[in-house]
């Protein structure tokens, strides 16, 4: 038995499959694989609304019940501006039960707001029309919003003796929790 032996062929430089446009079509693909998975794996890991969960949306809906219930009216969903400006003076965190250290280091911040069904935050809250209250003495209290991550809950209420424009209409209260 006689075994062959194998040719082997040489193939020079100028003979080659590989093209140009092979090897920068490859390299294209090759570097958008890189730059979709930079892109795409920091939001798998990142969430994107830090710590607000449904927890959170239920406390948000509590606290608004609390405000409604305890400055409603006779009238059912309709709300005495007194009684809201009562909330700015007093301490709110203990008056709704929210949590916080013996240092007084609140863990839970909310803001609430009383503004016009069509109103942007931009507009800003109503103003209170209230015999001694301050002239333009706005119906917003609690801590300050500056765009945080946030639970916004709001209920469609009617507020008496707000401004004029405004008395016994049915109007937003907004109330913000992180």
């Amino acid at each position: 038995m006689s075994r062959e032996r194998s040719r082997t062929v040489s193939v020079g430089l100028d003979e080659r499959g590989q093209t140009t446009q092979d090897f920068v079509v490859g390299l294209g693909l090759f570097v958008l694989a890189v730059a979709f998975v930079f892109m795409t794996v920091p939001n798998f890991i990142a969430t994107p609304t830090g710590s607000i969960d449904g927890g959170d949306l239920a406390q948000g809906d509590r606290v608004a019940a609390t405000i409604v219930d305890d400055t409603e009216t006779e009238t059912p969903n309709e709300l005495d501006g007194r009684d809201i400006l009562e909330y700015d003076s007093g301490d709110l965190h203990e008056d709704l039960g929210l949590r916080e250290t013996s240092d007084n280091d609140r863990f839970d911040r909310v803001n609430v707001t009383v503004r016009a069904l069509n109103a942007t935050t931009d507009d800003g809250p109503l103003e209170a029309d209230l015999p001694g209250a301050m002239d333009g003495e706005q119906l917003a209290f609690g801590d300050e919003y500056n765009n945080q991550s946030a639970v916004q809950v709001n209920r469609i209420v009617t507020v008496r003796d707000i401004e004029e424009d405004y008395d016994g209409k049915p109007v937003r209260l907004e109330v913000r929790m992180w």
